[in-house]
């Protein structure tokens, strides 16, 4: 099936719109097919690695298979392209109740390529060419934006509950299904046309797709209106057969009654001419389509939705009905022997899901790039078109709030938000998310339809927000952004400031914020039951939240405060943190989670977000990045003293020739950055130029303090000793009350050694450490290196599991971001594996840490909780043992994945 699958990316993702457009016959068709399919063959990656025979039998293939009907091949009877969704349709999805389904076996191959081209081109196909076939008129188009598979054993499983998280709640819902339906509705608007002009600048995340028009690039505002059009001509078109009506006699100026698109000049008239399409937009928008109630307000959520929608699709994503029915109606009379001018209509179907697929790669993360950077561009961007206030804003929400709740039997839904700005924009986010759920969009207004809440809501716009009307389980985890110092800042030669200070005083503005709005709104505080810090790792360490933490850890309300309105908020704020999931080296990612326990106090029942550098394969990642690393000098001094120093302290006394080469780096790269640059004082030299990697990691782990600290001391003129100094700190607020680290008893007697606090002070205030701890080394990886950072992996593992720290795991999210090259390689079954294996020693070793399953961005990674199960589900039943046969059995799998769902339960902060 993979040169199916690759022939349809070839035509349906990869090809030009000029090869579209000049095929204006039957016969200009067959006598350019095969010059496209060798010119665009290249463009996917499989194919470029084939000769010229092999791309030859493939086009035999085509041209005599997969381009006819199934069960009709070699007959010489007509030929489509849109045969290759059938024949791939067949052989992945099913129908059940009116419902398509992914067939369970062939799963990884659909997400292979409905990842690549969305879901819906292929469910409104299979739909529709059955329907042809049976000649049945099809009035149901609102099944999930993420199909299920047909597997039921692993659905009766969630359907006992299931707990999400890790979700943010602006990457959660459908982002590029709403954005689109945005674009192809609302691109007369000024807004979105400032949009889609700032998504241009930006520069494509997908620049090898690249559709020209007689030999130019089309712009992105040239193949929205393009877009729109060809949108606009499938409607009418399908209209125009089933009624025997032209309704074009109902726009302003019916332009499309012309050769549509085969005149060299069509595309320049339509563009333009495009107002005209606007204006006929909106004229069948008022005639034709569906209205929609939210609040007091009514709406049209796109024209191509019907007013005579069938009122069985007026529940889980009725939003979706519009696009759906103008594809699946499309695909119908594609696939329709007698279909008037239908290659005139494969050619506007085939250029429409061209370009929106061009659209598609730049808001779903579809361009196989790893790293976090290439995924913040996607995220920046996720919800562009999808204007504040608008109806599809509110839709996003009750997405999010409600339709993932209910179809997929969330019984915990903790959602990531940012605590942007003081304490009354805080409130007024979350009263807003909230409040969006009782602003639901309903299709009809009936009260058969909405709860007797909302109806009243509806009726009297009463803004009350009691926990009944929040009619699911939905709660909020406050996430800070980790972000990075720029060069300018951080290599300033005036500048006084520590690493990270800007980000530092906005943490501290927000955690003042956070303890404001949990004293001031306590009937709103009680749906925050978490902080976490997000975003890429390379932008901070842990050691820059630390305060801000341990100030909300610990916080407790006042008594006049705690009770309000009868709510009782003095809930404990738990700590998530995303950790290990992007990083130099394991060993820096290994590193950053064992400084989110020193730093932060991470205790029984605390989370780590992903920590992929915990359980990786440490041969296939060193493998990846072929043996040879690039890390800024100064993070890798800090790698070689925090695992010459694990050595130690876990006792891996067999790494002792593996440890003197590292010691000798070591020591170089101090003398380098340090014992070159020190200019304080005759005594700082004095006190650090004999540092070992011991004493530097003492003063290592003095970074949870907050460094203004450790400046006041060093720039005092008086003669004054470290324990002096810091046993008469006196602290007036509460935020000085949680300057210093207390998790540790050993960390006092650290404060006292002056060498470890002028080490501290030097870390941040030394202009030249920071300059050249800057540079680039490249650092080779040795086999010893590797068997020494798996034992340590290993060491941290046990520690983890025995802390009872939790581990929040993100399969998709891990696949597309993270250093794993297959699902089955995620080391979710390293960390948990009871239920699956049966041999007691690998039982025995595993150190059976508490695991969940999640999201994280469902909407970028175009996937969801029930579909997360389900991939890792299949990777396992896949797996192969090294006699070639399944290694695991499926009750094993189940068994196992069930524990996951329960533990993700434990794992809830919820009822805490």
């Amino acid at each position: 099936m993979d040169h199916l699958r690759n022939s349809i990316k070839l035509y349906f993702s990869e090809l030009s719109l000029d090869k579209i457009f000049k095929n204006n016959s039957e016969t200009e068709k067959l006598e350019t097919e095969e010059l496209t399919f060798r010119d665009h063959a290249p463009r996917v990656s499989d194919f470029s690695y084939r000769t010229s025979d092999e791309l030859n039998n493939l086009y035999s293939k085509l041209e005599d298979d997969w381009f006819r009907e199934p069960k009709k091949q070699y007959s010489g009877e007509g030929k489509s392209i849109f045969y290759l969704l059938t024949h791939f349709n067949e052989q992945v999805l099913t129908e059940i109740e009116t419902n398509p389904y992914v067939k369970y076996e062939h799963l990884l191959k659909w997400r292979d390529l409905s990842f690549t081209l969305g879901e819906d081109i292929f469910t409104t196909s299979y739909l529709a060419y059955r329907d042809v076939q049976s000649k049945k008129n099809r009035g149901y188009f609102s099944w999930k934006s993420t199909i299920a598979t047909d597997n039921r054993r692993l659905s009766q499983i969630l359907k006992a509950g299931v707990a999400e998280n890790h979700a943010h709640f602006g990457a959660t819902g459908p982002t590029f299904e709403l954005s689109w339906i945005v674009l192809m509705n609302q691109y007369y608007k000024k807004e979105i046309q400032e949009k889609i002009s700032l998504l241009a600048e930006e520069g494509k995340l997908t620049p090898k797709l690249q559709h020209k028009y007689k030999g130019n690039d089309l712009t992105l505002h040239e193949m929205i209106k393009l877009a729109n059009v060809l949108r606009f001509e499938l409607v009418r078109r399908y209209i125009d057969i089933e009624t025997g009506k032209d309704i074009g006699a109902n726009c302003t100026r019916n332009f499309f009654n012309s050769n549509f698109l085969t005149s060299s000049h069509e595309v320049e008239s339509i563009l333009l001419n495009f107002s005209e399409c606007i204006e006929n937009i909106r004229v069948f928008k008022d005639i034709f389509s569906h209205t929609y109630y939210h609040g007091s307000t009514d709406n049209k959520i796109d024209y191509a939705i019907p007013d005579n929608l069938h009122t069985e699709n007026n529940k889980e994503c009725f939003y979706f009905a519009g696009e759906r029915i103008l594809l699946y109606k499309s695909f119908y009379y594609v696939y329709k022997k007698d279909t008037p001018k239908k290659l005139l209509l494969e050619h506007i179907l085939h250029a429409y899901l061209l370009i929106k697929n061009v659209i598609r790669h730049e808001i779903i993360q579809s361009n196989q790039r790893l790293g976090f950077g290439n995924f913040k561009r996607y995220q920046d961007r996720k919800n562009l078109f999808i204007l504040p206030g608008s109806i599809y804003e509110k839709l996003f929400a009750q997405h999010v709030l409600l339709t993932n709740v209910n179809t997929m039997n969330i019984i915990s839904h903790e959602l990531r938000i940012g605590p942007n700005g003081n304490e009354e924009k805080i409130n007024k986010t979350i009263k807003n998310i909230l409040k969006a759920e009782n602003q639901l969009v309903f299709p009809l207004r009936s009260t058969s339809l909405i709860s007797e809440s909302v109806e009243e809501y509806l009726t009297n716009n009463s803004q009350t927000y009691s926990e009944s009307t929040l009619r699911n389980p939905t709660f909020f985890t406050l996430h800070f952004i980790k972000s990075k110092d720029t060069k300018a800042t951080l290599l300033n030669p005036d500048s006084q400031s520590c690493r990270n200070k800007k980000l530092r005083n906005e943490v501290k503005k927000q955690a003042q914020g956070i303890v404001k709005f949990r004293n001031k709104y306590p009937d709103f505080a009680k749906f925050v039951k978490g902080i976490d810090a997000a975003s890429s790792e390379m932008n901070a360490r842990p050691e820059v939240f630390a305060q801000a933490f341990r100030m909300l850890k610990h916080h407790q309300l006042r008594n006049n405060e705690a009770l309000w309105n009868d709510t009782i908020v003095n809930n404990r704020l738990n700590i998530t943190f995303h950790a290990g999931e992007d990083f130099f080296d394991i060993i820096d990612g290994l590193r950053y989670i064992d400084e989110c326990l020193c730093f932060l106090g991470m205790e029984n029942g605390d989370r780590l977000g992903h920590a992929l550098a915990l359980g990786i394969d440490v041969q296939k990642y060193f493998e990846l990045k072929r043996n040879k690393l690039l890390i800024p000098k100064h993070i890798l001094l800090d790698n070689l003293a925090w695992i010459l120093s694990s050595i130690n302290r876990y006792g891996l006394k067999e790494h002792l020739s593996e440890s003197n080469r590292l010691e000798n780096l070591f020591k170089a790269i101090y003398s380098e950055l340090y014992i070159a640059n020190i200019q304080n004082s005759e005594r700082s030299k004095n006190l650090l130029s004999h540092i070992s990697y011991h004493e530097y990691y003492d003063a290592w782990m003095l970074r949870g303090d907050d460094p203004l600290v450790y400046q006041k001391f060093c720039n005092e003129k008086k003669n004054t000793n470290s324990n002096q100094f810091f046993d008469s700190l006196t602290n007036e607020t509460y935020w000085e009350r949680c300057q210093l680290n207390n998790c540790n008893p050993k960390l006092v007697g650290l404060r006292h050694r002056e060498e470890l606090v002028r080490l501290y002070y030097e870390y941040h205030y030394n202009y030249m450490v920071k300059v050249k701890g800057e540079e680039i080394k490249q650092f080779e990886i040795t086999i010893p290196y590797i068997n020494l950072v798996h034992d340590i992996q290993n060491k941290m593992m046990e520690q983890i599991a025995a802390k009872n720290i939790m581990i929040e795991t993100n399969p998709t999210s891990n696949y597309l971001i993270g250093p794993i090259q297959k699902y089955i390689e995620h080391p979710i079954t390293r960390w948990y594996n009871l239920g699956l294996e049966t041999d007691v020693d690998m039982i025995r070793s595993c150190p059976q840490i508490c695991v969940s399953i999640n999201t994280d961005d469902a909407g970028v990674f175009s996937t969801s909780l029930e579909n997360e199960y389900a991939l890792m589900a299949i990777a396992l039943e896949k797996e192969k043992d090294k006699s070639g046969n399944p290694k695991y059995k499926p009750s094993m799998i189940y068994d196992w994945l069930d524990r996951i769902r329960q533990m993700g339960i434990q794992q809830s902060f919820m009822n805490r």
